[in-house]
């Protein structure tokens, strides 16, 4: 089972973030791995950043404890292509993961092989951590997202 929720939060909060994102003072990582830029705001539970307030609207949300957060940036391709194959390395059947799409692109995440969801502005997904889930990389624009792990 998983949840979308379009509209997840006011636009005007996604703007700010969004704008923080995409600025060019925000330290963006390769993750020669996966082929992205990346920047990890919480890992194990302590902070790994100084940008670590950007979360605040996620965590008004939620009561519940995260134990890891970072935002994604998926660049387009030519072709879209599978990326981001979760080896879930956390105890599966403990953490809730949760994604929020900042912008809009004609990338997708699969969840379970079969259902496919759009990468749309404001969009959030929530599902258990036991479900596969992967991305296809957008051909249109640069994809950014933030991904949290919630302890169930």
């Amino acid at each position: 089972m998983y949840k979308c929720e379009n509209n997840f939060l006011e636009n005007s909060t996604n703007l700010k973030i969004t704008n923080v994102l995409t600025s060019v003072n925000f330290p963006w990582f390769l993750n020669q791995k996966e082929k992205i830029f990346q920047h990890i705001f919480l890992k194990e539970k302590k902070e790994n950043s100084n940008f670590i307030d950007i979360l605040e609207p996620f965590m008004n949300k939620f009561n519940n404890e995260m134990e890891y957060a970072d935002c994604k940036l998926i660049p387009q391709s030519n072709k879209s292509t599978i990326i981001l194959k979760k080896q879930n390395t956390f105890q599966e059947d403990k953490f809730i993961k949760f994604f929020y799409y900042l912008n809009t692109s004609n990338g997708y995440q699969l969840i379970s092989i079969k259902n496919q969801i759009s990468l749309v502005k404001n969009k959030m997904v929530l599902f258990d951590n036991q479900l596969k889930n992967q991305f296809f990389t957008p051909t249109d624009v640069n994809q950014i997202l933030i991904e949290i792990l919630f302890k169930k």
